[in-house]
């Protein structure tokens, strides 16, 4: 099964998109009045310069201040889903932990747990059937912000973990 997660892709390729449409836009009213000409052509040179100054701040980013790793994936006892435990390491910004579900060779993700980083991880998750998971989710450090919720045919439980002595 293939797992690709393509949130990370959306806002760089928004950011792409518009510098695209800000330089057509500046290309096609060159020959127009200039009472078009001169909104349309600032108007575009004010978003090239905003969408290359994202692009170059979620590359910087991306580069340098974030990691994520995924679990091995653990697939329902039919073969049909599975689960992957994400971890988003952003650094000094903070981070956070996902449990994504994926259905139909990969094509489809939903995310099913999210919370602070390591909060959830995949020794805790388990498949209670074909359709349904178990989430143990850490409530250290005084902080019990999380998210839990099920979606695509899955029924998700989530409980708190025993504590344990830090």
């Amino acid at each position: 099964m293939i797992f690709f997660d393509y949130r990370p892709l959306v806002p760089p390729l928004i950011c792409l998109t518009v510098l695209i449409v800000s330089i057509l836009i500046f290309r096609v009213v060159k020959k127009s009045r200039s009472l078009i000409r001169w909104p349309s052509q600032t108007l575009s040179v004010l978003l090239i310069g905003l969408s290359g100054f994202l692009l170059f701040l979620f590359g910087f980013f991306l580069l340098f201040f974030s990691e994520t790793t995924a679990s091995a994936p653990v697939f329902s006892p039919d073969g049909k889903r599975a689960f992957r435990v994400l971890d988003h390491d952003g650094g000094a910004l903070g981070g956070d932990t996902d449990v994504t579900v994926y259905s139909h060779h990969g094509l489809y993700s939903h995310v099913i747990f999210s919370g602070r980083w390591k909060q959830a991880e995949s020794s805790n998750v388990h498949w209670q059937g074909n359709s349904a998971v178990s989430v143990g989710y850490d409530t250290g450090y005084g902080a019990n912000s999380f998210w839990c919720g099920g979606g695509q045919g899955v029924e998700v439980t989530c409980a708190p973990l025993p504590s344990r002595e830090r």
